[in-house]
């Protein structure tokens, strides 16, 4: 059984090759351009010789996110939406009619 196996991963691997993957890995980022902040923060933290635990990086990425060069680029998320539709002009003679 095994030695089935063998023979018939050399045809395996072919068509793996062919193969294209569809889609990225991993999850988008909410915040690319704040990240990009992150990441040199990361970097400069490590030259220096500091240690970066998930603490010190998400408080960090709380500062980046207040600074006001990040809050111009993710306003959009802030910005208050309309609670229904508008109503048509001619709403009161509609209702005379019905």
């Amino acid at each position: 059984m095994v030695g089935r196996w063998i023979k018939q991963s050399s045809s395996w691997e072919e068509k793996n090759k062919k193969k294209k993957r569809a889609g990225t890995p991993g999850r988008k980022a909410f915040y690319p351009e704040a990240e990009k902040f992150l990441y040199n923060w990361i970097i400069e933290q490590r030259k220096k010789g500091f240690a970066v635990n998930y603490i010190s990086m998400r408080l960090q990425m709380c500062k980046i996110l207040k600074e006001p060069v990040i809050q111009v680029l993710y306003l959009a998320g802030e910005r208050r939406t309309k609670i229904s539709q508008k109503l048509p002009e001619d709403i009161k003679q509609k209702l005379d009619e019905f």
